[in-house]
């Protein structure tokens, strides 16, 4: 889990530190639980059994109820049913949001608590600081009145002290005030509430008002089958295209760019769900006002779906299709279209949250997404958003807020590409691809009122995505359109350069490089970009030159000393790639990169002068230990040290770690490289690393 810092980050560090919380915050956009489910803990105090001994505790997190799987934020104790034992109050980031566990004591066992309300004169007013001292017979037991328990909670201010009937009839209690100022307080009474009053002398003892209630025991449930929003855009976007299967096994589509003559809204629906089928039924009822509103409506059923998308057995669907009914389109919606409709639901939110059955998508006559329904909607409801289709954008605007303001969209603007964006991170090239282009047209409402920084936007994302499939030709042409759009941006340049390089235009890709260069000669950025282009091209020399100069300008700059250090090991010359990164260490003492990629040559370089086992584990246990052991090329590395050092073992152990991390991350690209090192290591063989 990513922390925060106690000290400055060197700058050869800050990268790891920032990728750490946003990989927390990714996992909290997709509805992770920010502790990773791990259970809460409860220890009993068992004291010590000689004096100056060490106190011992007990594990009772089972046994006593409290071990619940919810993200706890804070706990806080009170006698809040008024029975003289303490309860809790439990809050939580997930899960219920406010539990309370209450103590259910046998009578016997706590009708013998003292209950104390202090209330300070010369002190703050409620006594905050304040130690108590109860002493009942041969019983001395010591209290503290504190504020701030937990994370934005409170603890009772009433003092508690739980003990047994029949200890002594009366005590004596010690007050130590906020200030320094001792009182004594006699005849304290078991089962008593008392007001605790500074400089008073006397305790004064309140009727006790034992609160009557009824609680049902609560227990972690699943997610209920449904939920229930209503979420109006002020931002329409496009609908993708929805393919699905009617009852007579024929493949449809609902295509917004041709079905746009009315208003529709997909339904997503299974016949195991009560409220998707209740939902069916009133759509029936009333259907005759629906289509008064001109609005066409398509149901489809999710339960179908199988993993493989093969193509679904309708025989069940026919017969509750047949049973019901239903007079507008109904189908079975494919693995795809259902996915695409949550990525869409997905981006649009800032949190991850699958779609209950029901829900619908309502989108108007131009085929873009105006309102999305969360679990059922009424008819009324239904028939009303037709109207506000047509609204004006100040109309919609008002509608979406639970309160009266002024026109608030741009507070919740989406950006043009996000949801190109969306679809990419899905995997979906075509859609994305599609979804950018819209922006690149000269009649785009998305681009009409803005500068040309959001159509080069546009571009450099599809150059980016025709670059990722290896379309270098296309990707060229995108690239240019973005410079024409933006001349003066050198890092635009400097990929295009790039991709007209792997398209085999080596003259125009040189001519780019060379006047990017040229022009930011004095600019250690560029340098540093255009390092890092050549290495993509293959051409290392080059590339170390431009690092070398990135590096004259700002020495001190641990991050342009690694890029220089790998540019060494790729061009066949680990010896300076070790000086380097010994240098960098010596200069910054974290430096964790440095020492993973140190450790890398120390273990698998091919040339035994250079390989150094011992050195080589000591560095990848430091870095995977300041890691957590849970990034998984540190632990590649260690994996490759402990195999160098005969512990093959320990290196199937820890490879393993490695691919069940990398699996997890979505790293699926070095999966295969991790799982050959792991049959290596089963073999008893170190690994070593290929020169070129």
């Amino acid at each position: 889990m990513a922390q925060s810092p106690l000290k400055e980050i060197p700058s050869s560090e800050i990268g790891s530190y920032l990728q750490n919380w946003d990989a927390l915050g990714s996992m909290i956009t997709r509805g992770r639980s920010f502790s990773g489910y791990e259970r809460n803990c409860c220890f009993l105090n068992l004291g010590s059994e000689t004096k100056g001994s060490s106190i011992n505790f007990a594990d009772i997190s089972a046994a006593s109820g409290l071990n619940l799987i919810d993200d706890t934020r804070a706990i806080i104790a009170t006698d809040w049913d008024h029975d003289g034992d303490l309860d809790l109050w439990v809050t939580n980031r997930e899960g219920p949001r406010v539990r309370l566990l209450r103590n259910n004591l046998e009578q016997d066992q706590r009708s013998g608590s003292v209950s104390l309300h202090l209330k300070g004169t010369t002190c703050n007013l409620d006594a905050i600081g304040a130690k108590l001292t109860l002493i009942m017979g041969p019983k001395r037991m010591t209290r503290a009145l504190r504020a701030g328990d937990g994370f934005l909670s409170q603890s009772s201010k009433r003092i508690l002290f739980g003990m047994k009937k029949n200890i002594s009839e009366k005590g004596t209690l010690e007050v130590i005030w906020p200030g320094g100022q001792k009182e004594t307080f006699e005849d304290i009474v078991q089962g008593s509430v008392c007001r605790i009053v500074q400089g008073s002398g006397k305790a004064q003892k309140i009727t006790k008002k034992e609160r009557k209630i009824n609680l049902q025991e609560s227990r972690p449930e699943p997610q209920s089958q449904t939920e229930q929003a209503r979420i109006i855009l002020t931002q329409r976007v496009k609908a993708p295209l929805i393919e699905y299967v009617d009852f007579n096994g024929n493949l449809k589509q609902y295509d917004p760019d041709q079905d746009n003559n009315s208003p529709s809204l997909i339904n997503l629906w299974a016949s195991w769900c009560g409220p998707c089928v209740a939902e069916l039924s009133e759509f029936k009822k009333y259907y005759s006002q629906i289509q008064s509103k001109e609005l066409q409506i398509i149901a489809l059923t999710t339960e179908f779906i199988t993993e493989n998308d093969s193509k679904p057995d309708l025989e069940k669907a026919k017969e509750l299709i047949k049973k019901n009914n239903y007079p507008f389109k109904v189908g079975v919606t494919d693995a795809k279209s259902l996915r695409l409709l949550t990525l869409l639901n997905n981006q649009l939110f800032s949190r991850e949250r699958p779609l209950p059955l029901p829900s619908s998508f309502l989108l108007d006559k131009h085929g873009n997404l105006a309102i999305i329904y969360r679990g059922p909607v009424s008819t009324d409801q239904l028939i009303k958003d037709i109207n506000l289709l047509n609204a004006s954008p100040r109309a919609v605007s008002e509608a979406s807020f639970p309160f009266k303001s002024n026109d608030g969209s741009e507070l919740f603007k989406i950006g043009p590409l996000d949801f190109a964006k969306a679809y990419q991170e899905g995997g979906y090239f075509e859609e994305a691809l599609l979804e950018a282009q819209k922006l690149t047209n000269e009649e785009s409402d998305e681009i009409a009122d803005s500068n040309p920084i959001n159509k080069a936007k546009a571009w450099i994302f599809i150059a980016a995505q025709e670059q990722s499939q290896r379309n270098w030709e296309p990707a060229t042409v995108a690239y240019q359109k973005a410079i024409d759009l933006l001349p003066n941006q050198p890092l635009l340049k400097i990929q295009s350069g790039v991709v007209l390089w792997m398209a085999e235009k080596h003259d125009e890709a040189n001519a780019l490089f060379k006047g990017v260069a040229e022009a930011g000669s004095d600019n250690p950025v560029i340098l540093d970009t255009l390092g890092k282009a050549h290495q993509q091209i293959g051409r290392e020399q080059e590339a170390i030159n431009f690092y070398e100069k990135a590096i004259a300008l700002k020495p001190e700059h641990a991050p342009y000393q690694i890029n220089l250090a790998i540019a060494h090991q790729r061009n066949n010359a680990p010896s300076e790639a070790v000086k380097i990164y010994r240098e960098i260490i010596a200069n910054n003492e974290p430096a964790l990169n440095a020492k993973n990629n140190l450790a890398w040559i120390l273990a698998t370089d091919p040339d035994e002068r250079i390989r150094d086992a011992k050195s080589a584990l000591e560095l990848s246990e430091e870095v995977n230990q300041r890691t957590g052991y849970t990034n998984f090329a540190t632990l590649d590395t260690l994996a490759a040290a402990q195999a160098e050092n005969g512990q093959f073992a320990k290196a199937v152990m820890t490879i393993n770690k490695a691919i069940k991390n990398a699996r997890a991350t979505g790293k699926l690209k070095t999966l295969d490289k991790l799982q050959e090192k792991a049959q290596l290591y089963s073999s008893k063989s170190p690994y070593r690393s290929n020169k070129k």
